[in-house]
């Protein structure tokens, strides 16, 4: 299970990462609050979101009843973004990992981030990484890491009809939340 940020791509590009954040908040909750990105490094989308809305007087209710509209609008605004250019720049040696990886039969790869699945989709297709991956866990799913990757065994049953055992998946991430 590989992450996306920091460990399959990094930022690239003049505007702040973070940006697409800042828009889907102004869009779907009509805020413009401030934060600490490095505060929520390794964080889920529906964690960090939540966090910071939350301290900006949103109630749980409409942080819900809002969340979708908020992804969809930092989908577009990296859509975009990326027409002035590429916003995410592949990892070399991760993507020769990934090729390496994917060429084995004794090998499933697959996706574990705290991106939402929408974004998440959009960064791998971005650097020319999704075809790689069979499966994924995201972050709209759960709204912390260990809930998220508490559901892998149910997900790779669902999605892949396979049972693997804990000592079978490897995490690899930049983070200690990975």
């Amino acid at each position: 299970l590989f992450d996306i940020d920091g460990t399959l791509m990094y930022h690239a590009g003049p505007q702040k990462w973070e940006s697409q954040y800042a828009h889907g908040f102004k869009v779907a909750y009509g805020k413009d609050p401030s934060w600490d990105i490095a505060d929520y490094n390794g964080g889920t989308e529906m964690q960090v979101a939540w966090d910071i809305l939350k301290s900006h007087g949103v109630s749980r209710e409409e942080f819900e009843e809002h969340y979708p509209r908020y992804i969809q609008s930092m989908h577009e605004h990296l859509k975009i973004q990326s027409q002035k250019g590429p916003l995410f720049r592949i990892i070399e040696s991760a993507r020769d990992l990934t090729v390496r990886l994917y060429g084995r039969k004794d090998i499933v790869l697959g996706i574990l981030t705290g991106n939402a699945k929408r974004i998440a989709q959009w960064k791998l297709d971005h650097v020319g990484l999704s075809k790689y991956f069979s499966f994924g866990l995201y972050g709209d799913d759960a709204e912390s890491r260990i809930m998220l990757a508490k559901t892998v065994f149910k997900e790779a049953k669902s999605k892949l009809h396979m049972t693997f055992a804990p000592g079978n998946i490897i995490v690899i991430g930049d983070t200690v939340h990975d």
